[in-house]
């Protein structure tokens, strides 16, 4: 076999591997209060219209306008989610962490 198809096949081999998996986030007992109290009721409720925990494919969809757009989103209220997101006493950082935990990979 030459260089140019022992090269080939490592490079079709390569696509074959499975993607690294996401890191796993893990909330700490304050937050998984917070998102016990103010996120669980849609974010974990099919068909509420909020996009699930751990919906990768939906929540990649999200992504793509940029933290910043799902933070607005968060702290300005979006369809049945309320200014807030029933979390005033959430912080800008309590906000990022609880984004971060819905958008990964259930286990």
């Amino acid at each position: 076999m030459g260089r140019i198809s022992l090269c080939l096949v490592a490079i079709l081999l390569a696509g074959c591997s499975p993607p690294p998996d996401s890191p796993r986030v893990v909330l700490d007992a304050r937050l998984q209060a917070l998102y016990e109290r103010a996120c669980v009721h849609c974010h974990a409720a099919k068909g509420s219209g909020a996009p699930q925990q751990g919906d990768t494919a939906e929540w990649a969809r999200r992504a793509g306008q940029g933290e910043a757009a799902l933070l607005a989103s968060v702290r300005q209220g979006k369809g049945a989610m309320p200014p807030m997101a029933w979390c005033a006493e959430c912080s800008h950082e309590d906000f990022q962490q609880l984004i971060a935990y819905l958008r990964a990979p259930k286990e």
